[in-house]
């Protein structure tokens, strides 16, 4: 069994060995390269010519404008890779495929439009991996160095941010210690060293793994990591949980403390993975399989508020919640959905603090333009100490801040309250009480349940179904039945009234004649009575006593539990089954959990969003500037926990966090007598993180933030995007040896069972990882972790294709059939055309065609039916907001497998006329994580390449056609070629051609 040390030294060197590709200057934009002379260039002082970055920046703000439609200078600055030197072949020793100029090293800088430079927030050089030893591909010979020394000098060197002049020295010191020679005379065996200066635009290299990198460093120098990153590690699987009971769903229900959501509930597949998430500890793992539409972004909006009112009702500190991914479109729902999450009207409603417009925070990279780019709504906060927080901490905002919640609790509490401190307890106060009554509802429940078996002793009949709609008693057919039985029993004693003295002093000749006539007193009785023995009065009272005693226990039951459901705006029961509940659910009925999730716990949420905004308050009111800006670990961590007092949740990418999460430690003094101070990570700082689109993360780039969290929830689907795996399986089979996981290649049986639970570079995924790291498991199912079913995005007809391919018809469609759908849901439109290949890809000039003309001809009809749509819902607004109608991009979505056909769909449609700024067309990628209620696919293959196989149906894997088709909710249009979707085979694309109606553009 391998060690933490084997299995993180394996990822780290993965990681790095995938980072670093070859950048050929024939493979870029050459309006992006510059090739200066030396007096045009000056790294000493660290400037290039005027002129040169004017051209550049001219270029640079053009194209951008282009895709923006404006003509405007944005771009003023932008990261940049120089190279001093290029290596060639010596004519006499030249391999052909080597016989080309290489670029070794690279200075990383950032170059304004005045070409003045300064240091990348990534100092290290970039160096490609090709060039390191040992060798990944049989393409290369020469070599710069080896990966070995490229990491000892990466990890020992220690930077800070320095002026341009210490920064060149840092360079050549660090040529210096790669090498061993000096970066002006630098010279190697059967190769020529070209000095000349190459500058290229590093809008797509800028050593984003390189944080990810020092994590793993300090993990393994330090040897510091959390429990969760033990679990994540260890390939044993754990011991799994017991699943919830029905009955432990009363009782989870007061785990679940509050509801983020308030216009809709959550579903049964949610609430049961919710609900189980409680139930998890420190250094566990909770697993959460999402197939497309599944409400995974709303689950983790429940998840999140759940763990903020818990804290608050606790009173303690408010837990540090970061949510991740690598794809950006999964980041940005994610800070997109927390900016756009309202809560209830009313005096709780909204927030209490100016200027706080979202329940999340965003932690983007220093270079990012979030207003811009995202929204100008976003709240956020960069490393660098830019953001929102540096502008709320300000002592004019706090004490506008204080006077504003101040205000808004007059509005709610109907008083003047002076202190702050006095709102704050006044609004916990308010929050234990909701989780009181909760307590009580759920006790009272506890109660009432004894009424089944009391009706049933009754009733005297084991199927007492009469007496109640699923769990709901039928209290006036209690009422008529006590009614009847008391005219019964008045019958029966005015019988013994009138009865003739004689008889009943002869009783004992007359028992078999009164017995038959109280018999027939009995004849309407609405309950079981053979038990009576009509010979004993005796037998008859005790009926009646016993009776009437039941009847009052249940309407006493009955009346104490529906006043508390009455007090508290509830009108229904909790379901008594599993079966119950899917049934409700499915006749989109309300019941007690849904009303619970929309009632009590989003007041709950609301009352913890104010208390905790109060918290902020006297947290600001008792610090002063030096102690904000103290970053020793304690003060690092009492930081993260004030911020998430005004925003629950961090959203970030894995490359970004462990820039965040450090603290500040003393090291000693420099050669100049100033303080110096490096940067640990905070190990176990986060208390819980949220993964989302974890199929698509490979596990050395996820792995290490585990080491920085307490708990995890993970939430993905292996049958959507898979990671980009940057490393060969042979060259990934030599690091598992080299690094000890694995003690040889032969080893097949470990190198399949390490492949099945998503350890490998090559192949792996942290959903693998967590599904395997996971305590639950659903029964009947192959995966460990929960399932996500009641899909809502597309319609039925849509979602069902996706169910057939890769979910064993496990979904369950709830929007509903297409019946006012502007087209037919799944369709063909056939296309004769010629695929042919162009720079390494694929393109179809006649289906591009084919599409631009159908979308000239539809837009108007397209605009105009969403634009009604859109309004119709504008109406049911407040109308703070102006009316905006949809656009074109918003609509549709163009999805094809290559890159070729994507440049040639898009200069069709311009063409045409077509606003291309902002549409998604491109590969299943640019729609991951989004969705639009238009898809349109180029399949590109022709009729020549019938029989060849298909990039879509590679491996018959589910992912690709599975992605594409599940982006459309209300419509998906495939382009090509009838003869590719062949319905007589079992591949992802002859299982669409079972779905698809053909159409006759003519």
């Amino acid at each position: 069994m391998s060690t933490i040390n084997n299995w993180t030294t394996y990822w780290r060197n993965t990681l790095a060995d995938g980072a670093r590709n070859e950048i050929t200057l024939s493979s870029l934009d050459r309006n992006t390269v510059i090739r200066p002379r030396p007096d045009h260039i000056n790294l000493t002082t660290g400037s290039i010519d005027k002129i040169l970055a004017e051209q550049l920046f001219a270029y640079l703000n053009k194209k951008e404008n282009e895709e923006k439609e404006t003509n405007e200078i944005r771009i003023k600055q932008t990261p940049v890779l120089i190279a001093l030197f290029s290596i060639v072949p010596n004519a006499e020793s030249a391999i052909e495929p080597e016989e080309k100029e290489m670029f070794p090293f690279w200075i990383k800088a950032v170059l304004d439009i005045n070409g003045n430079l300064e240091p990348d927030e990534e100092s290290f050089p970039y160096i490609p991996r090709v060039f390191l030893e040992p060798q990944l591909s049989e393409r290369y010979f020469y070599t710069f160095s080896d990966v070995e020394t490229i990491d000892r000098v990466f990890y020992d060197l220690k930077y800070d941010e320095i002026e341009w002049p210490e920064y060149w020295s840092y360079i050549l010191g660090i040529f210096n210690r790669i090498t061993g020679q000096h970066l002006v005379d630098y010279s190697v065996e059967n190769y020529q060293t070209k000095y000349g200066f190459t500058l290229v635009v590093n809008d797509s290299l800028k050593g984003a793994s390189d944080a990810i990198i020092q994590l793993y460093d300090t993990v393994l120098k330090s040897n510091s990591h959390s429990k969760l990153y033990e679990r994540l590690v260890d390939e044993n699987f754990p011991t799994t949980k017991r699943l919830c009971s029905i009955e432990d769903y009363e009782k989870d229900t007061q785990l679940h403390y509050g509801q983020m959501n308030y216009e809709f509930p959550l579903s049964y597949s949610q609430r049961n993975a919710l609900y189980h998430f409680t139930h998890i500890d420190d250094g566990e793992i909770f697993a959460l399989n999402g197939p497309p539409g599944t409400g995974k972004t709303t689950l983790l909006q429940s998840v999140v508020a759940n763990e903020f009112v818990k804290k608050a009702i606790e009173g303690t500190q408010p837990g540090i919640i970061v949510a991740t991914s690598t794809n950006n479109q999964a980041v940005v729902n994610i800070i997109d959905s927390f900016t756009k999450a309202k809560t209830k009207e009313g005096p709780l409603s909204g927030r209490w603090l100016p200027d706080l417009k979202s329940y999340g925070m965003y932690l983007p990279a220093k270079g990012k333009n979030v207003e811009e780019e995202i929204s100008p709504d976003i709240l956020y906060y960069k490393y660098t100490g830019e953001g929102f927080p540096s502008q709320v901490q300000k002592p004019e905002y706090v004490q506008k801040a204080k006077e504003f919640f101040l205000d808004k609790f007059k509005e709610y509490s109907h008083y003047r309250e002076f202190t702050v401190a006095g709102a704050v307890d006044k609004l916990r106060e308010d929050l234990l009480a909701i989780d009181k009554q909760l307590k009580n509802g759920i006790e009272q429940w506890k109660a009432y349940k004894s009424i089944f078996d009391t009706v049933e002793t009754y009733s005297g009949k084991k199927d007492s179904t009469k007496y109640f709609s699923d769990s709901e008693l039928n209290a006036d057919l209690i009422k008529r039945e006590k009614q009847i039985l008391k005219e019964i029993e008045f019958n029966y004693l005015d019988y013994l009234n009138h009865e003739p003295w004689w008889k009943k002093l002869f009783v004992i000749f007359f028992k078999n004649e009164r017995a038959a006539n109280l018999f027939a007193r009995f004849h309407d009785c609405p309950i079981e009575y053979q038990s009576v023995n009509f010979r004993k009065l005796k037998s008859i009272n005790e009926f009646f006593r016993f009776k009437f005693h039941l009847i009052d226990n249940i309407q006493a039951l009955h009346n104490t539990w529906n006043f508390w459901k009455n007090s508290n705006s509830i009108k229904s029961n909790p379901p008594l089954s599993f079966d119950e509940l899917r049934r409700k659910e499915k006749r989109n009925q309300d019941y007690f959990y849904d009303e619970l999730e929309t009632g009590f716990k989003h007041q709950a949420f609301q009352l913890a969003t104010h208390y905790w905004e109060g918290r902020w308050l006297m947290e600001m009111e008792s610090l002063d500037e030096e102690t904000l800006r103290r970053n020793n670990e304690a003060f690092a961590l009492k930081k993260w926990q004030r911020f998430a007092m005004l925003t629950p949740c961090f959203v970030s990418t894995f490359y970004m966090i462990p820039k965040f999460f450090t603290f500040s430690r003393f090291v000693g003094n420099r050669s100049d007598g100033k303080p110096s101070f490096e940067a640990p990570p905070l190990i176990g700082g986060i208390d819980l993180l949220v993964v989302d689109e974890a199929g698509q993360v490979a596990p050395e780039v996820g792995a290490p933030s585990f080491a920085l969290a307490q708990k995890a929830i993970v939430v993905g689907d292996v049958k959507q995007i898979e990671p980009v795996w940057n490393v060969p399986s042979k060259v990934d089979y030599s690091n598992l040896i080299r690094y000890g996981v694995i003690n040889s290649e032969a080893d097949k049986e470990r190198i399949q069972k390490l492949h099945a639970s998503g350890y490998l570079g090559s192949s792996g995924s942290i959903m693998k990882l967590a599904q395997k790291s996971c305590n639950y498991q659903l029964e009947n199912h192959d995966e460990r972790g929960f399932l996500l079913i009641e899909h809502r995005r597309c319609y039925n007809e849509i979602i069902q294709y996706c169910n057939a391919l890769a979910y064993h018809n496990l979904l369950e469609p709830r929007r509903g059939k297409s019946n006012d759908a502007p087209f037919i849901p799944m369709s063909l439109v056939h296309v004769e055309g010629t695929s042919f290949i162009i720079n390494k890809s694929r393109a179809n000039r006649e289906e591009a065609l084919a599409i631009s003309e159908w979308l000239a001809q539809n837009t108007d009809y397209i605009l105009d039916y969403y634009g009604k749509a859109a309004l119709k819902e504008y109406e049911k607004t407040d109308g703070l907001k102006s009316f905006k109608a949809p656009e074109i991009k918003d609509l549709v979505g163009i999805i094809t497998p290559f890159t070729a056909q994507k440049y040639t769909i898009t200069r069709m449609l311009k063409a045409k006329g077509i606003k291309v700024s902002g549409m998604k067309i491109g590969t299943v990628h640019a729609l991951q994580g989004a969705e639009r209620p238009i898809v349109l696919f180029s399949s590109v293959y022709s009729g020549n390449d019938i029989g060849k196989g298909y990039f879509f149906d590679r491996d018959n894997k589910p992912n690709m056609l599975n992605v594409a088709v599940s982006r459309a909710k209300d419509c998906f249009m495939v382009f090509g070629n009838r003869n590719i979707f062949a319905q007589n085979g079992s591949t992802p694309s002859s299982i669409l051609a079972k779905h698809l109606k053909e159409l006759n553009l003519n």
